[in-house]
């Protein structure tokens, strides 16, 4: 056993020594402000937790962040590329003849950019750590634009070297910004491809901008000349997509309006692996030290150095260089156009090559063999028109030189932690990115054209030294993880850890026993500490394979994967050992108890009979013995049931002693076969009846194993409650039998709830068909929830999630040829249970006004992964759309029915985001069914039963939202009440036609349902003839919502199984049994139709149209007859409204059903009521 499991004081020695072993700076941070910390941790409390990131979520939500900041950045990008290419593209124009450019004054245009960079990068981090990323990529592509712009009229060389002093210091920011948004939005994994799309942009510069030039110098102007106007055109470009940028670009995950408060979590989730953190806008000086002292800022800052020198030369001299091949301004241009897709290609293919491996730094050595191949080729090849295809071969080979800048980037920002470090490490490359730009374009020099042999002996040395640079520092990042290791090691901790940033989501790092590896013990990502301070990040060096490539080519041990056990794992496994001795040592106590214990009872029914006081009944005793398996105590212990248990083994269980001398009588329940109540063909019959219809309002039971002889053996209350439901369907016409065995049901349910022993599965499904036939349902409901706590149901769904993706972790994706055990189906009827639960318990809480109970906190879509599991049914489909629809309709009551007065504005606008949801709700839920192979015969119904529950969904948001606007009076209402109003008609108007012109698949079943679903029939008509007279319509528009109501209530009769007139004479008559309230809603349906009808005929035998009449027109209880009354009358006037006030309103209605609406809408006479012109006699 663990040492953990108990506290000694060698436990508290431990620990003290674990405290002491920790450095003071570590201890400090520890104990910082919080305010110090990321601001992704303020997110993650208001919250209220964390989300769990599967493949599907991850992908979901990098889409949207790829479609949301890729096309800003890779825009912004390209613009500062063209911009600063623009000044070569003006040289083959005339700008150096036109400015009168001498000496190296050209080359001067070209470096003073990089120069200013330079000397800008300390204030530069220094602001990106204070500002909103967003806000500043903005302002500086607006004035860097204005900077463009004014070089064209810029004629002389003091005047361009002004606008470009200015141009390199609003474009100072970009690459540092760049590579700090790709910290806080992307994956270490997901970094490599994304900065190098941006930094591809080079080659597409060079393609398209050649291109654009190419068009730009063909026109003819008297006003500018040609490089005037590439000038010109570039610089307005970028002013008016400073603005896009401003409108679309976020700040952060955590300010972002275009993720939704779910994916912004899964956004800081994604993140947390980097354990880089993602904002703070804290300055720390102490980083700053860390910056200086680390040798791996040198390292970086020679390695952009190293590049940068062949990048600023190339990049200014290029189109010079084609030039002096001999061609002319114009070919030069579009000789410049392979260049950039050779760039393009590296760029984009380092990038995959780097995450493919996984290792940065071969793939950097391997793209400079290139360039070096081409740098000798042009030191070598005579400059002759004879050998210009191999000069331009040449000149394209270096061009793949571009990719190997964003790998540098990459690697860097990969292997760095910590806010203001981060920031300053980008800001150091930059200044290696400056230098070497500007000391490489001075290399360069107008004068040793076309040979440029100085420039490209220089950018030969330096493809070289770059290789020697890369084997460094991928010796330093050894070295810094052997001593992480350590540091882990003192503290505690596993020596070896996973770097999951670099792993794809999902993947779960195997060890050589088939181990999952864990996750970290602490979590340091959010905590703003430096990849020195963290002692889990992790320096990217391993490939990610099992066992990585490296350490396989080297013949030695992966330091990474093949691991030894986590502790965690091994006091895990050790507790799983002891509870399965334990249940062992449990059984052959058991089997010793049962031949005591039935000796002992037998003695004591003979010799002993003033034990009548422990038993209300001592004759009952033989039978309760003999019959427990039929509903005794053997639910106690069924959570750890396997199989289906004995009745003799149970029954044999001695009761407990208690010191109080008082206990809970417990009673045995017997099924009504055994109390002789029903036959037992009579009692299948039920049960088969159940099974057709009762079970799709209520689908928590698995078909393989709620079988008639199973259900019996295991739980009596479970068939009782079958088998009296089941009578409720097959009700005939005088028959008893319901209500008595509805009255021995309620007995029943006394005693499991009062009896601890009884608490069970099967118990908490009896609860759950009770609860939805029984008048008593928001009661029974909560003693449901109850018990199932106490059981645990709520943590089934948890275990059976882990053990699925244990099992696709281990390769097994499809499960239909799995073998479920019994343990892993009782879970999952465990978490069928539990769902079916939450929707019943979110349907009254919503439609039927009971007090919130289960909350949900995590994302409702997770219920989905139990459609892959080998025991799903097809009513698997039904409940767990149920569960994601009653959780967004749960949302919106709470929301709408907020004590706090909501504006209208943010009613409107949640009512929009509201509908959103439930049509992709609907959307996803269409296609799951439509594909799903298991649906078959049931698809229609479940279909049509889709569509009637988003109409229904729809039309509740819509009238919630009318009541928490305070909407009083149709006449006051404003333009956008008067929207939500006929959009709420329009979700009752098409209810009603799904629900009547397709009866077969809708109320065919409406017989097996509950009360609360004819209940919705009924008032969707009610509501929408109200609405009718509210909105006055069109003949055929009354016509046909007359031809609707009276298919709607022939159908329910036939449904129902009775004639109109005894369905009307039945609709007065008080009974005991269960949910006898569907003839009421029928007979509101009937009074309501025909009132309606008469008062269409009327109107027609007094000749007057029914046209599209406005509210509040004509006069207030006229005549028809009267002057001054017109087709512009509305329907209510013509009632009386004092003998409407004595109408009968069914107390289903008002008491138990609190719809929304009800009480909403009132006549512009407001002493009308609800139903007052619908329910009277006729």
């Amino acid at each position: 056993m663990s040492h953990q499991q108990g506290i000694t004081p060698a436990g508290k020695t431990q620990d003290e020594h674990i405290e002491s072993v920790e450095t003071a700076s570590r201890r400090e941070l520890q104990h910082a402000n919080e305010s110090t910390q990321d601001t992704a941790l303020d997110l993650m409390r208001d919250a209220g937790h964390s989300t769990i990131l599967t493949p599907e979520n991850n992908a979901k939500v990098l889409r949207k962040i790829d479609l949301r900041l890729l096309p800003i950045l890779l825009g912004i990008y390209f613009l500062q590329q063209v911009d600063k290419s623009t000044l070569s593209y003006a040289s083959v124009f005339g700008l150096v003849e036109k400015a009168h450019l001498h000496g190296q004054e050209y080359s001067w245009l070209g470096a003073v950019v990089y120069l200013v960079q330079l000397i800008a990068q300390p204030f530069v981090a220094y602001i990106l750590v204070k500002v909103p990323l967003g806000k500043f990529l903005a302002c500086t592509t607006f004035f860097w634009g204005i900077a463009l712009t004014c070089m064209t009229p810029a004629n002389t060389f003091a005047k361009l070297l002004v606008c470009r002093i200015f141009l390199g210091l609003f474009e100072a920011g970009i690459p540092p910004a760049f590579i700090a948004i790709t910290q806080m939005w992307y994956r270490r994994r997901e970094q490599p491809v994304r900065l190098g799309s941006w930094y591809a942009m080079n080659g597409v510069v060079n393609m398209f901008g050649s291109l654009i030039t190419y068009g730009l110098g063909h026109i003819g102007s008297s006003v500018f000349e040609s490089y005037q106007i590439i000038f010109l055109f570039f610089g307005l470009i970028t002013i008016v997509f400073s603005a896009v940028v401003f409108i679309f670009m976020p700040d952060s995950p955590m300010k972002s309006k275009f993720l939704h408060e779910e994916d912004k979590v899964l956004a800081i989730e994604r993140l947390r692996m980097n354990q880089q953190g993602i904002e703070t806008h804290e300055w720390k000086w102490q980083q700053v030290k860390e910056t200086c002292l680390d040798i791996k800022s040198f390292f970086w800052f020679a390695l952009m150095f190293s590049i940068s020198i062949p990048s600023g030369g190339i990049s200014t001299f290029g189109p010079l260089i084609i030039e002096a091949f001999g061609f002319n301004q114009f070919d030069t241009i579009l000789f410049n156009i392979p260049f950039g897709a050779v760039q393009l290609i590296a760029t984009m293919g380092g990038a995959w090559m780097a995450t493919k491996l996984q290792m940065k730094g071969p793939v950097i050595a391997l793209l400079c063999l290139p360039a070096i191949a081409g740098c000798v080729m042009l030191l070598q090849i005579p400059h002759d028109n004879h050998h210009n295809g191999a000069l331009l071969a040449g000149y394209y080979i270096i061009s793949v030189y571009p990719g190997i800048t964003p790998l540098i980037y990459s690697w860097s920002a990969g292997n760095t932690g910590g806010e203001t470090k981060m920031k300053l490490v980008n800001g150091v490359l930059l200044v290696g990115q400056c230098a070497g730009n500007v000391l490489g374009s001075n290399l360069y020099t107008t004068t040793e054209a076309p040979l440029y042999r100085r420039g490209l002996l220089s950018n030969l040395a330096m493809f070289c030294v770059l290789i020697l640079l890369c084997v460094l520092n991928m010796g330093y990042l050894f070295l810094l993880n052997k001593k992480h290791e350590k540091t882990r090691v003192s503290m505690g901790k596993s020596a070896k850890i996973i770097d999951h940033s670099m792993q794809a989501v999902g993947a779960v790092p195997i060890d050589k026993t088939e181990v999952p590896q864990p996750m970290l013990s602490e979590d340091n990502a959010f905590k703003d500490l430096t990849d020195w301070e963290n002692e889990d990040f992790v320096y990217v060096k391993c490939d990610g394979k099992r066992p990585c490539t490296r350490c396989k080519r080297a013949r030695k041990q992966c330091v990474f994967f093949e691991i030894p056990k986590d502790p965690a794992v091994l006091r895990l496994e050790n507790v799983e050992a002891e509870v399965q001795r334990l249940r062992e040592q449990l059984s052959n106590v058991n089997e010793l108890l049962l031949r005591q214990s039935t000796q002992q009872q037998q003695q004591i029914a003979v010799t002993s009979p003033a034990s009548a006081h422990v038993m209300s009944d001592p004759g009952t005793m033989p039978t309760f013995l003999a019959t427990d398996g039929l509903g005794g105590y053997h639910h106690h212990h069924h959570h750890h049931w396997r199989g289906f248990p004995t009745p003799g083994m149970e029954a044999a269980r001695p009761t407990r002693s208690r010191r109080s001398g008082f206990d809970i009588r417990e009673e045995p329940i017997l099924d009504f076969i055994s109390r002789g109540m029903m036959t037992a063909d009579q009692a299948m019959s039920c049960f088969r009846t159940f099974f057709q219809g009762c079970d799709r309002y209520i689908p928590v039971f698995d078909p393989d194993i709620d079988t008639f002889n199973s259900v019996r053996a295991r739980s009596s209350i479970l068939l009782n409650a079958i088998c009296t439901i089941g009578s409720r369907v097959e009700i005939r016409s005088g028959s008893q039998i319901p209500d008595l065995l509805h009255a021995e049901l309620k007995r029943s349910i006394n005693v499991v709830i009062q009896n601890k022993n009884l608490n069970c599965l099967e118990s908490v499904q009896a609860l759950l068909i009770v609860a939805c036939y029984s008048a008593e349902r928001s009661l029974i409901l909560s003693f449901a929830a109850r018990m199932a706590l106490d059981l645990g149901l709520d943590e089934a769904f948890e275990e059976l999630i882990q053990r699925l993706t244990m099992k696709e972790t281990e390769g097994i994706h499809d499960m239909s040829g799995v073998v479920v055990d019994d343990e892993e189906r009782a879970l999952m009827r465990k978490s069928r249970t539990w769902f079916g639960l939450l929707v019943l318990d979110h349907i009254f809480h919503v439609d039927g006004g009971k007090p919130p109970g289960i909350r949900v906190t995590g994302n409702a879509h997770r219920c989905r992964i139990l459609l892959r599991h080998r025991t799903s049914t097809v009513l698997d489909l039904r409940l767990f759309s149920q569960v994601e629809l009653n959780i967004i309709r749960a949302r919106v009551n709470d929301t709408l029915d907020a004590k706090e007065t909501l504006q209208r504005s943010d009613i409107t606008e949640f009512v929009h985001e509201a509908k959103v949801d439930l049509d992709l709700w609907f959307d996803d839920w269409l296609r799951i069914i439509e594909n799903s192979p298991t649906a078959t015969q049931e698809r229609p119904f479940l279909l049509a039963a889709l569509r009637v529950q988003k109409c229904w969904a729809e039309l509740i948001l819509h009238c919630k939202a009318l009541r928490s606007m305070g909407v009083g009076n149709v006449a006051e209402m404003s333009p956008i009440e008067q929207t939500i109003l006929l959009t709420a008609k329009s979700s009752a108007r098409k209810h009603l036609r799904l629900i009547s012109l397709e009866p077969d698949f809708y109320l065919a079943k409406l017989k097996y349902a509950m009360d609360f679903v004819w209940a919705k029939c009924a008032f969707c008509f009610l509501l929408l003839l109200k609405l009718s007279r509210l909105l006055p319509e069109r003949k055929e528009e009354h016509t046909e919502l007359l031809d609707h109501g009276n298919r709607l209530l022939d159908e329910l009769t036939r449904t129902n199984g009775e004639s109109a007139t005894t369905a009307a004479a039945a609709a007065t008559t008080t009974t005991t049994g269960i949910g006898n309230n569907n003839n009421i809603y029928m007979q509101i349906l009937r009074l309501s139709i025909e009132k309606y009808s008469r008062v269409l005929q009327e109107r027609e035998v007094n000749d007057v149209p029914i046209g599209e009449t406005g509210v509040g027109g004509g006069n207030v209880g006229g005549d028809t007859n009267q002057p001054g009354t017109n087709a512009m009358t509305p329907f209510w006037e013509l009632f009386d409204a004092q003998a409407d006030l004595q109408s009968f309103v069914p107390e289903q209605f008002v008491r138990e059903w609190d719809f929304p609406g009800l009480d909403l809408f009132y006549f512009p006479t407001a002493w009308q009521d609800f139903f007052g012109d619908f329910s009277l006699a006729v």
